[in-house]
């Protein structure tokens, strides 16, 4: 039986920090970003949905910049859909980020 080759190809997910060795050919917007993030208090990092922005993020700037001894916080989503127990909420953006943000850490504390 012959071995097939294996598909570095993720489907229409994300690529993970697992999938670094699988993620190449954008070391250029890898090191303009990184530049970006190290030099402005703040980056918008922009594009269309599906253009693999999340993809770079995992696989390069977050594990390039932990090699360099920064932390991060989990990632976190703005565009969520509120419960429809919450009715009073003057910015949505704002409450979605940090309710992503304590869901994130209740899953990293039920990890450990």
């Amino acid at each position: 039986m012959i071995d097939s080759p294996s598909n570095p190809y993720v489907g229409p997910r994300t690529f993970g920090r697992k999938h670094k060795h699988l993620f190449f050919g954008r070391d250029r917007e890898a090191q303009d970003l990184e530049s970006l993030v190290l030099s402005e208090r703040i980056t918008l990092f922009y594009a269309p949905s599906g253009a693999g922005k999340s993809s770079l993020i995992n696989t390069r700037l977050i594990t390039d910049l932990q090699n360099s001894g920064f932390s991060f916080y989990p990632s976190a989503r703005v565009g969520q859909t509120l419960r429809e127990d919450i009715t009073d909420i003057d910015n949505i953006f704002i409450f979605n980020l940090l309710d992503s943000l304590i869901q994130g850490s209740r899953k990293k504390d039920t990890l450990n």
